[in-house]
Protein backbone atom coordinates (compact mmCIF):
# COMPACT_ATOMS: atom_id res chain seq x y z
CA UNK A 1 0.00 0.00 0.00
CA UNK A 2 2.83 2.24 0.97
CA UNK A 3 4.33 2.35 -3.01
CA UNK A 4 0.94 4.21 -3.95
CA UNK A 5 1.64 6.97 -1.71
CA UNK A 6 5.42 7.15 -0.77
CA UNK A 7 8.51 7.56 -3.02
CA UNK A 8 10.66 4.55 -2.18
CA UNK A 9 12.86 1.47 -3.93
CA UNK A 10 9.78 -0.62 -4.53
CA UNK A 11 7.74 1.97 -6.63
CA UNK A 12 11.23 3.62 -8.34
CA UNK A 13 10.81 6.71 -6.14
CA UNK A 14 7.16 7.76 -7.86
CA UNK A 15 4.22 7.00 -5.85
CA UNK A 16 1.39 5.01 -8.09
CA UNK A 17 -1.78 7.78 -7.60
CA UNK A 18 1.18 10.37 -8.93
CA UNK A 19 1.93 8.25 -12.08
CA UNK A 20 1.28 10.07 -15.59
CA UNK A 21 -1.69 7.33 -15.85
CA UNK A 22 -3.11 8.68 -13.02
CA UNK A 23 -2.75 12.11 -13.63
CA UNK A 24 -4.72 11.50 -16.86
CA UNK A 25 -7.30 9.60 -14.78
CA UNK A 26 -7.67 12.57 -12.25
CA UNK A 27 -8.12 15.14 -15.52
CA UNK A 28 -11.06 12.55 -17.18
CA UNK A 29 -12.63 12.14 -13.69
CA UNK A 30 -12.24 16.15 -13.10
CA UNK A 31 -13.62 16.90 -17.10
CA UNK A 32 -16.88 14.41 -16.20
CA UNK A 33 -17.53 15.99 -13.32
CA UNK A 34 -17.45 19.64 -14.42
CA UNK A 35 -17.90 19.80 -18.50
CA UNK A 36 -20.36 16.46 -18.06
CA UNK A 37 -22.04 17.00 -15.04
CA UNK A 38 -25.92 17.44 -16.53
CA UNK A 39 -25.28 14.19 -18.00
CA UNK A 40 -24.63 12.44 -15.13
CA UNK A 41 -27.44 13.76 -12.72
CA UNK A 42 -24.80 16.46 -11.03
CA UNK A 43 -26.35 20.27 -11.20
CA UNK A 44 -24.31 23.23 -11.31
CA UNK A 45 -26.70 24.67 -9.14
CA UNK A 46 -27.13 21.72 -6.90
CA UNK A 47 -24.79 22.26 -4.21
CA UNK A 48 -24.71 25.46 -2.37
CA UNK A 49 -24.42 26.55 1.20
CA UNK A 50 -26.36 29.49 1.17
CA UNK A 51 -29.82 29.41 2.96
CA UNK A 52 -32.38 32.18 3.42
CA UNK A 53 -31.52 31.78 7.74
CA UNK A 54 -27.28 32.34 6.95
CA UNK A 55 -27.95 35.75 4.66
CA UNK A 56 -30.41 36.98 7.18
CA UNK A 57 -28.39 36.60 10.01
CA UNK A 58 -24.86 37.94 8.08
CA UNK A 59 -27.20 40.77 7.08
CA UNK A 60 -28.14 41.15 10.32
CA UNK A 61 -24.26 41.16 11.96
CA UNK A 62 -23.16 43.68 9.10
CA UNK A 63 -25.63 46.06 10.75
CA UNK A 64 -24.91 45.01 14.68
CA UNK A 65 -21.32 46.05 13.41
CA UNK A 66 -21.98 49.70 13.25
CA UNK A 67 -24.80 50.06 16.22
CA UNK A 68 -28.20 49.73 13.84
CA UNK A 69 -30.93 47.20 14.87
CA UNK A 70 -31.39 43.83 13.54
CA UNK A 71 -33.72 43.48 10.77
CA UNK A 72 -36.95 41.19 11.45
CA UNK A 73 -37.87 38.01 9.08
CA UNK A 74 -41.35 39.22 7.92
CA UNK A 75 -43.08 36.21 6.60
CA UNK A 76 -44.80 38.97 3.28
CA UNK A 77 -41.36 39.85 2.34
CA UNK A 78 -40.10 36.21 2.63
CA UNK A 79 -42.93 35.41 0.24
CA UNK A 80 -42.63 38.48 -2.28
CA UNK A 81 -38.85 37.47 -2.67
CA UNK A 82 -40.05 33.95 -3.65
CA UNK A 83 -41.94 35.07 -5.91
CA UNK A 84 -39.64 37.33 -7.59
CA UNK A 85 -37.74 35.03 -7.89
CA UNK A 86 -39.92 32.95 -9.32
CA UNK A 87 -40.70 35.41 -12.20
CA UNK A 88 -36.73 35.90 -13.14
CA UNK A 89 -36.69 32.29 -14.18
CA UNK A 90 -39.88 32.03 -15.65
CA UNK A 91 -39.14 35.25 -17.61
CA UNK A 92 -35.63 34.67 -18.04
CA UNK A 93 -34.19 38.30 -17.33
CA UNK A 94 -31.70 39.14 -14.36
CA UNK A 95 -32.84 42.97 -13.76
CA UNK A 96 -34.54 44.28 -10.95
CA UNK A 97 -37.33 45.56 -13.42
CA UNK A 98 -38.26 42.56 -15.83
CA UNK A 99 -39.27 42.54 -19.63
CA UNK A 100 -42.88 42.94 -18.98
CA UNK A 101 -42.85 46.47 -16.49
CA UNK A 102 -42.48 43.96 -13.62
CA UNK A 103 -41.25 45.98 -10.13
CA UNK A 104 -39.63 44.86 -6.79
CA UNK A 105 -42.99 47.08 -5.38
CA UNK A 106 -45.13 45.09 -7.30
CA UNK A 107 -44.58 41.56 -5.52
CA UNK A 108 -44.07 43.25 -1.99
CA UNK A 109 -47.84 44.90 -2.78
CA UNK A 110 -48.72 41.56 -3.80
CA UNK A 111 -47.57 39.96 -0.72
CA UNK A 112 -49.94 42.23 1.31
CA UNK A 113 -46.61 44.23 3.08
CA UNK A 114 -47.99 48.04 2.83
CA UNK A 115 -45.03 49.76 3.09
CA UNK A 116 -42.97 52.61 3.52
CA UNK A 117 -39.95 51.95 2.77
CA UNK A 118 -38.62 49.33 0.58
CA UNK A 119 -35.39 48.39 -1.09
CA UNK A 120 -33.79 44.93 -3.42
CA UNK A 121 -30.48 43.04 -3.49
CA UNK A 122 -30.42 40.37 -5.88
CA UNK A 123 -27.06 37.79 -6.33
CA UNK A 124 -26.70 34.57 -8.71
CA UNK A 125 -23.92 32.16 -8.86
CA UNK A 126 -22.45 32.28 -5.43
CA UNK A 127 -21.61 29.34 -3.52
CA UNK A 128 -21.61 30.55 -0.12
CA UNK A 129 -23.73 32.96 2.10
CA UNK A 130 -20.63 34.62 3.31
CA UNK A 131 -19.25 35.11 -0.66
CA UNK A 132 -23.12 36.76 -1.43
CA UNK A 133 -23.29 39.24 1.80
CA UNK A 134 -19.55 40.49 1.21
CA UNK A 135 -20.12 41.02 -2.27
CA UNK A 136 -23.09 42.97 -1.31
CA UNK A 137 -21.22 45.42 1.18
CA UNK A 138 -18.38 46.06 -1.14
CA UNK A 139 -21.07 47.65 -2.93
CA UNK A 140 -21.84 51.26 -2.40
CA UNK A 141 -25.31 50.51 -3.49
CA UNK A 142 -26.12 47.00 -2.11
CA UNK A 143 -24.50 48.25 1.30
CA UNK A 144 -26.42 51.60 1.72
CA UNK A 145 -29.84 48.96 1.68
CA UNK A 146 -27.96 46.65 3.96
CA UNK A 147 -27.12 49.10 6.52
CA UNK A 148 -29.83 51.97 5.65
CA UNK A 149 -31.88 53.18 9.00
CA UNK A 150 -35.19 52.85 7.13
CA UNK A 151 -35.95 49.61 7.26
CA UNK A 152 -37.25 47.16 9.84
CA UNK A 153 -38.04 43.66 8.13
CA UNK A 154 -36.29 41.68 5.78
CA UNK A 155 -37.37 38.58 3.31
CA UNK A 156 -35.09 36.18 1.49
CA UNK A 157 -35.78 33.82 -1.15
CA UNK A 158 -32.73 31.21 -2.31
CA UNK A 159 -34.18 29.25 -5.11
CA UNK A 160 -32.10 27.15 -7.89
CA UNK A 161 -32.81 27.20 -11.71
CA UNK A 162 -31.42 27.95 -15.39
CA UNK A 163 -31.29 31.85 -15.53
CA UNK A 164 -30.34 33.06 -19.31
CA UNK A 165 -28.87 29.57 -20.16
CA UNK A 166 -26.67 29.22 -16.71
CA UNK A 167 -27.83 26.69 -13.78
CA UNK A 168 -27.09 29.19 -10.91
CA UNK A 169 -28.31 29.40 -7.43
CA UNK A 170 -30.76 33.22 -7.32
CA UNK A 171 -30.78 35.18 -3.82
CA UNK A 172 -33.29 37.92 -4.21
CA UNK A 173 -33.12 40.10 -0.93
CA UNK A 174 -35.98 42.73 0.02
CA UNK A 175 -36.37 45.09 3.18
CA UNK A 176 -39.00 47.14 3.77
CA UNK A 177 -40.81 49.15 6.74
CA UNK A 178 -44.46 49.75 7.10
CA UNK A 179 -44.09 52.87 9.43
CA UNK A 180 -42.82 55.99 9.53
CA UNK A 181 -38.79 56.03 11.28
CA UNK A 182 -39.41 59.93 12.42
CA UNK A 183 -39.92 59.94 16.14
CA UNK A 184 -41.16 63.60 16.92
CA UNK A 185 -39.84 64.83 20.08
CA UNK A 186 -41.71 66.06 23.00
CA UNK A 187 -43.30 69.03 23.34
CA UNK A 188 -41.70 72.25 25.15
CA UNK A 189 -43.83 73.28 28.14
CA UNK A 190 -43.46 77.08 27.62
CA UNK A 191 -44.81 77.69 31.82
CA UNK A 192 -42.53 75.18 32.94
CA UNK A 193 -39.35 76.45 34.87
CA UNK A 194 -36.15 75.06 34.77
CA UNK A 195 -34.76 73.18 37.09
CA UNK A 196 -30.95 73.43 38.52
CA UNK A 197 -29.56 69.81 38.64
CA UNK A 198 -26.32 69.12 40.51
CA UNK A 199 -23.57 67.32 37.90
CA UNK A 200 -21.27 64.99 39.11
CA UNK A 201 -19.35 62.18 38.11
CA UNK A 202 -21.27 58.16 38.84
CA UNK A 203 -19.89 55.25 37.56
CA UNK A 204 -22.69 53.65 35.62
CA UNK A 205 -23.43 50.26 33.43
CA UNK A 206 -26.64 49.50 30.94
CA UNK A 207 -27.48 46.72 29.34
CA UNK A 208 -28.69 48.18 26.11
CA UNK A 209 -29.35 45.18 24.07
CA UNK A 210 -31.92 43.61 24.65
CA UNK A 211 -34.30 46.57 25.91
CA UNK A 212 -36.61 45.96 28.67
CA UNK A 213 -39.76 44.15 27.54
CA UNK A 214 -38.25 43.21 24.16
CA UNK A 215 -38.72 40.18 22.14
CA UNK A 216 -35.88 38.29 20.42
CA UNK A 217 -36.00 35.92 18.09
CA UNK A 218 -32.72 34.90 17.91
CA UNK A 219 -31.70 32.90 21.00
CA UNK A 220 -27.86 33.16 20.32
CA UNK A 221 -27.45 36.81 20.76
CA UNK A 222 -24.71 38.93 22.13
CA UNK A 223 -25.58 41.10 25.16
CA UNK A 224 -24.36 44.42 24.54
CA UNK A 225 -23.86 47.61 27.05
CA UNK A 226 -21.74 50.33 27.98
CA UNK A 227 -20.48 52.32 30.81
CA UNK A 228 -20.24 55.69 31.85
CA UNK A 229 -17.50 57.51 33.76
CA UNK A 230 -15.24 54.16 34.10
CA UNK A 231 -11.52 54.50 33.42
CA UNK A 232 -8.84 51.77 32.76
CA UNK A 233 -10.15 48.02 32.74
CA UNK A 234 -13.28 46.38 34.11
CA UNK A 235 -15.10 43.54 34.34
CA UNK A 236 -18.37 42.54 33.72
CA UNK A 237 -20.49 39.89 35.81
CA UNK A 238 -23.58 38.96 33.93
CA UNK A 239 -26.30 36.89 35.70
CA UNK A 240 -29.45 35.04 34.21
CA UNK A 241 -32.16 34.52 36.72
CA UNK A 242 -29.94 35.28 39.20
CA UNK A 243 -27.04 32.53 38.30
CA UNK A 244 -24.07 33.87 37.37
CA UNK A 245 -23.46 32.80 33.52
CA UNK A 246 -19.96 34.37 32.91
CA UNK A 247 -17.37 36.97 32.87
CA UNK A 248 -15.73 39.50 30.69
CA UNK A 249 -12.74 41.87 31.20
CA UNK A 250 -12.56 44.66 28.86
CA UNK A 251 -11.81 48.45 28.69
CA UNK A 252 -13.62 51.29 26.77
CA UNK A 253 -17.22 52.56 27.03
CA UNK A 254 -18.73 49.44 25.18
CA UNK A 255 -18.62 46.13 26.04
CA UNK A 256 -20.27 42.74 24.43
CA UNK A 257 -21.18 39.56 26.11
CA UNK A 258 -21.25 36.09 24.00
CA UNK A 259 -22.63 33.08 26.12
CA UNK A 260 -21.34 30.89 23.65
CA UNK A 261 -24.72 29.12 24.28
CA UNK A 262 -28.72 30.43 23.67
CA UNK A 263 -30.18 32.18 26.33
CA UNK A 264 -33.69 30.14 27.34
CA UNK A 265 -37.10 30.06 25.32
CA UNK A 266 -39.48 32.28 26.71
CA UNK A 267 -39.33 34.68 29.66
CA UNK A 268 -35.66 35.90 30.87
CA UNK A 269 -34.44 38.39 33.26
CA UNK A 270 -30.44 39.50 32.82
CA UNK A 271 -27.97 41.67 35.42
CA UNK A 272 -24.81 43.13 34.56
CA UNK A 273 -22.95 44.08 37.47
CA UNK A 274 -19.90 46.10 36.75
CA UNK A 275 -16.66 45.35 39.37
CA UNK A 276 -18.95 42.27 41.28
CA UNK A 277 -19.92 45.88 42.79
CA UNK A 278 -23.32 47.60 43.42
CA UNK A 279 -23.49 49.23 40.49
CA UNK A 280 -25.27 47.03 37.85
CA UNK A 281 -28.30 47.23 35.36
CA UNK A 282 -31.41 44.61 34.75
CA UNK A 283 -33.63 43.76 31.96
CA UNK A 284 -36.21 41.48 31.39
CA UNK A 285 -37.42 40.32 27.92
CA UNK A 286 -38.65 37.19 25.98
CA UNK A 287 -36.62 34.48 23.81
CA UNK A 288 -39.27 33.55 21.35
CA UNK A 289 -37.76 31.70 18.21
CA UNK A 290 -40.27 29.09 17.74
CA UNK A 291 -42.34 29.45 14.50
CA UNK A 292 -45.72 28.58 13.98
CA UNK A 293 -46.51 25.25 13.75
CA UNK A 294 -48.60 23.73 11.01
CA UNK A 295 -48.16 19.86 10.58
CA UNK A 296 -48.68 18.31 7.45
CA UNK A 297 -52.17 16.63 8.61
CA UNK A 298 -53.23 20.34 9.61
CA UNK A 299 -53.24 21.47 5.68
CA UNK A 300 -56.09 20.52 4.04
CA UNK A 301 -55.96 21.55 -0.28
CA UNK A 302 -59.40 20.63 -1.86
CA UNK A 303 -59.33 20.34 -5.67
CA UNK A 304 -61.92 22.69 -7.57
CA UNK A 305 -62.95 22.85 -11.17
CA UNK A 306 -59.52 24.49 -12.48
CA UNK A 307 -58.74 25.97 -8.77
CA UNK A 308 -57.71 25.11 -5.64
CA UNK A 309 -58.61 26.17 -2.00
CA UNK A 310 -56.23 25.63 0.37
CA UNK A 311 -57.59 25.07 4.41
CA UNK A 312 -55.13 25.47 7.08
CA UNK A 313 -55.25 25.40 11.15
CA UNK A 314 -53.00 26.79 13.55
CA UNK A 315 -53.37 27.25 17.55
CA UNK A 316 -50.60 30.25 16.15
CA UNK A 317 -52.01 33.74 17.62
CA UNK A 318 -52.87 35.93 14.30
CA UNK A 319 -50.17 34.55 11.56
CA UNK A 320 -49.25 35.97 8.45
CA UNK A 321 -50.04 33.48 6.06
CA UNK A 322 -49.50 33.45 2.53
CA UNK A 323 -48.97 30.81 -0.40
CA UNK A 324 -46.60 31.24 -3.12
CA UNK A 325 -47.49 29.68 -6.50
CA UNK A 326 -44.55 30.57 -8.86
CA UNK A 327 -44.02 34.15 -8.85
CA UNK A 328 -48.09 34.38 -7.99
CA UNK A 329 -48.80 35.34 -4.02
CA UNK A 330 -52.13 34.52 -2.66
CA UNK A 331 -52.70 35.35 0.84
CA UNK A 332 -54.78 33.89 3.51
CA UNK A 333 -57.63 35.26 4.75
CA UNK A 334 -59.28 34.11 8.60
CA UNK A 335 -62.64 32.15 8.47
CA UNK A 336 -64.36 30.58 12.01
CA UNK A 337 -61.52 28.34 13.27
CA UNK A 338 -58.97 28.06 10.12
CA UNK A 339 -57.49 30.03 7.41
CA UNK A 340 -58.24 30.01 3.61
CA UNK A 341 -56.41 30.61 0.38
CA UNK A 342 -58.16 30.48 -2.84
CA UNK A 343 -55.81 29.74 -5.59
CA UNK A 344 -56.54 30.13 -9.66
CA UNK A 345 -54.07 27.48 -11.31
CA UNK A 346 -50.92 25.52 -10.51
CA UNK A 347 -49.10 25.01 -13.53
CA UNK A 348 -46.55 22.16 -14.13
CA UNK A 349 -43.20 22.00 -12.51
CA UNK A 350 -44.33 25.44 -10.39
CA UNK A 351 -43.61 25.45 -6.80
CA UNK A 352 -45.94 25.64 -4.09
CA UNK A 353 -44.77 26.91 -0.64
CA UNK A 354 -47.10 28.03 2.22
CA UNK A 355 -45.09 30.86 3.88
CA UNK A 356 -46.26 31.28 7.69
CA UNK A 357 -45.03 33.90 10.51
CA UNK A 358 -45.55 35.03 13.91
CA UNK A 359 -45.68 38.64 15.24
CA UNK A 360 -42.21 37.94 16.22
CA UNK A 361 -40.94 37.20 12.65
CA UNK A 362 -40.60 33.61 13.34
CA UNK A 363 -41.31 32.18 9.93
CA UNK A 364 -42.00 28.78 8.47
CA UNK A 365 -41.74 27.65 4.92
CA UNK A 366 -43.47 24.34 3.70
CA UNK A 367 -43.63 23.27 0.30
CA UNK A 368 -46.59 21.46 -0.41
CA UNK A 369 -46.38 20.82 -4.26
CA UNK A 370 -47.09 17.58 -4.19
CA UNK A 371 -51.05 17.77 -2.79
CA UNK A 372 -51.90 19.45 -6.24
CA UNK A 373 -52.14 17.71 -9.48
CA UNK A 374 -51.69 19.86 -12.99
CA UNK A 375 -52.88 18.43 -16.51
CA UNK A 376 -49.49 17.53 -17.75
CA UNK A 377 -49.25 15.37 -14.28
CA UNK A 378 -48.50 15.53 -10.50
CA UNK A 379 -45.89 18.57 -10.01
CA UNK A 380 -42.88 17.12 -8.17
CA UNK A 381 -42.20 18.21 -5.17
CA UNK A 382 -39.03 19.11 -3.66
CA UNK A 383 -35.45 20.54 -5.33
CA UNK A 384 -32.47 19.13 -5.48
CA UNK A 385 -30.09 18.15 -2.67
CA UNK A 386 -28.29 20.29 -0.45
CA UNK A 387 -24.98 18.01 -1.49
CA UNK A 388 -22.80 20.20 -3.34
CA UNK A 389 -21.19 16.93 -5.47
CA UNK A 390 -19.12 18.81 -8.38
CA UNK A 391 -17.28 21.38 -5.66
CA UNK A 392 -16.49 18.49 -3.38
CA UNK A 393 -15.21 16.67 -5.49
CA UNK A 394 -13.03 19.52 -7.01
CA UNK A 395 -11.93 20.23 -3.47
CA UNK A 396 -11.09 16.89 -2.99
CA UNK A 397 -8.92 16.12 -5.10
CA UNK A 398 -7.21 19.62 -4.72
CA UNK A 399 -6.30 18.21 -0.87
CA UNK A 400 -5.86 14.78 -2.21
CA UNK A 401 -2.99 16.13 -4.95
CA UNK A 402 -1.40 18.68 -2.37
CA UNK A 403 -0.88 15.69 0.30
CA UNK A 404 0.87 13.39 -2.07
CA UNK A 405 3.24 16.43 -3.79
CA UNK A 406 3.75 17.41 0.45
CA UNK A 407 4.93 13.63 1.12
CA UNK A 408 7.15 13.73 -2.19
CA UNK A 409 8.52 16.46 -1.52
CA UNK A 410 9.67 15.49 2.29
CA UNK A 411 11.02 12.23 1.25
CA UNK A 412 12.81 13.65 -2.09
CA UNK A 413 14.58 16.55 0.54
CA UNK A 414 15.36 13.56 3.43
CA UNK A 415 17.10 11.68 1.01
CA UNK A 416 18.68 14.68 -0.61
CA UNK A 417 17.23 13.79 -4.28
CA UNK A 418 14.86 16.87 -4.35
CA UNK A 419 16.96 18.12 -7.35
CA UNK A 420 16.74 14.92 -9.31
CA UNK A 421 12.89 14.81 -8.90
CA UNK A 422 12.51 18.89 -9.14
CA UNK A 423 11.41 19.28 -12.74
CA UNK A 424 8.68 16.58 -12.32
CA UNK A 425 7.65 18.32 -9.03
CA UNK A 426 7.39 21.31 -11.01
CA UNK A 427 4.99 20.27 -13.57
CA UNK A 428 2.53 18.45 -11.17
CA UNK A 429 2.52 21.75 -8.75
CA UNK A 430 1.70 23.65 -11.83
CA UNK A 431 -0.92 21.08 -12.78
CA UNK A 432 -1.99 21.20 -9.03
CA UNK A 433 -2.08 25.17 -8.86
CA UNK A 434 -4.07 24.80 -12.00
CA UNK A 435 -7.04 22.99 -10.48
CA UNK A 436 -7.16 25.28 -7.10
CA UNK A 437 -7.62 27.98 -9.48
CA UNK A 438 -10.60 26.45 -11.29
CA UNK A 439 -12.40 25.56 -7.66
CA UNK A 440 -12.01 28.51 -6.17
CA UNK A 441 -13.45 30.13 -9.60
CA UNK A 442 -16.47 27.78 -8.81
CA UNK A 443 -17.06 30.35 -5.75
CA UNK A 444 -17.75 33.53 -7.02
CA UNK A 445 -20.65 35.45 -8.21
CA UNK A 446 -23.03 38.26 -9.75
CA UNK A 447 -25.14 40.64 -7.87
CA UNK A 448 -27.55 43.06 -8.79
Amino acid sequence: MINWFVPNKGNSFKPYLLRNVALISYTLILLSVNTLGGVLGISKAQASSISKNNIIQLTNQERQKYGLTILRENAKLNSAALAKANNMFKEQYWDHFGPNGETPWQFIKASGYVYVFAGENLAKGFKSSEGVVQAWMASPTHRENILSGNYKDIGVAVLSGVLLDEEIILVVQMFGNTTSITTPSAPSNPNSVEEQVETGDIKSIKITYPVEGSVVNDPGFDLKGEVKNVTGDYTVDVYAQEKVVGKLSTNGGLWEFNRNSDWKEGDNKISAVLNSSDVKDEVAFEVDSTPPQIADEDIKVISGVGSWTIEIVTEEENPDIAVVVGSVTYPASFDADRYLVSIDSVEAGEKVVLVASDKHGNTLELEITDRFDTKEGAVLAGFLSNVNIKDSVNTLFVIFIFLLLLIEIVVYARKGMFKEHKGNLLSLSMWWLLLLVGTLNGFGGSIL
